[in-house]
């Protein structure tokens, strides 16, 4: 007999829950999203995208070489890349629960969901390892959590992907690139040579996933990447929750699509 059938009951007497996206009261046992919120993310996450560095893009201007603005982009360094949705609601939504620690649950949906875009990726049979984006341990202490270490620990064990915690590591403390850095090229000076490479051995002529939680101009990821590949990583791919918007993307009236019949699959081509 599973003791969940008589503790949840009990946990949701005492700790009502509230849909994920909305924050609105949700019935008893049901799942982390109202019906609307679920309907929004479904149709969130089949919104067009590149394949490269997963900004949102225009399906006319999208192929295996990229999107307009990652083709004027040398810093793309990973061969393709696989995204849950745009930062927008209820994705946003999740990310902050989960920077704040308001909800536990917020981690492991997204992790399902991230899982479920890296199985379909048609990259992912290459993959060997995943390897978290790693967090300074004075950020860590800020945050009580390494919030893509966890991600890729859930990921991994959905997937069946080997998870190397602690091979790519956090060197240098760098502040937070949001408030600290006001143009990309800040950004990228900012995060440079802020990662290291522990045992070698384990990443020389492996193929690498990242995983993260969002992109937001790429300089962090694109600086792991270097150094992975400075470090023998054969080939290196990425997975991450978002790709926000920034000054010059296309961005699409994401209110008008979503009312569309059927939203497209997004591409999963490699580069």
């Amino acid at each position: 007999m599973h003791l969940s059938r008589f503790i949840e009951p009990v946990v949701d007497a005492l700790w009502p829950q509230v849909c994920l996206g909305c924050r609105q009261p949700s019935p008893p046992g049901g799942t982390p999203l109202c019906p609307a919120c679920r309907r929004r993310l479904r149709d969130l996450s089949a919104l067009t995208y590149c394949p490269r560095c997963g900004r949102s893009a225009s399906p006319l201007a999208t192929d295996r070489t990229g999107c307009p603005g990652c083709r004027r982009e040398r810093f793309w360094n990973h061969r393709g890349l696989v995204r849950v949705g745009p930062y927008e609601p209820p994705l946003r939504d999740w990310l902050l629960a989960i920077k704040y620690g308001r909800d536990p649950r917020a981690l492991q949906q997204l992790a399902e969901l991230l899982a479920e875009r890296l199985a379909a990726a048609p990259w992912f049979d290459r993959v060997d390892l995943l390897v978290p984006v790693p967090r300074h341990w004075l950020r860590r202490l800020e945050r009580r959590q390494d919030h893509a270490r966890v991600l890729a620990g859930h990921v991994a064990r959905r997937v069946g992907r080997p998870l190397a915690c602690g091979v790519l590591r956090r060197c240098r403390y760098t502040p937070s690139l949001v408030r600290a850095a006001q143009t990309r090229r800040q950004r990228f000076e900012l995060v440079r040579d802020s990662f290291a490479v522990r045992r070698p051995g384990r990443i020389a002529g492996r193929t690498i996933c990242l995983i993260d939680n969002v992109i937001v101009s790429g300089a962090t990821l694109h600086e792991a990447a270097r150094t992975l590949r400075r470090s023998g990583a054969r080939r290196i791919y990425a997975a991450v929750v978002c790709r926000q918007s920034a000054p010059g993307d296309w961005t699409p009236d994401v209110e008008v699509l979503l009312q569309a019949p059927h939203a497209a699959d997004p591409p999963h081509t490699e580069k």
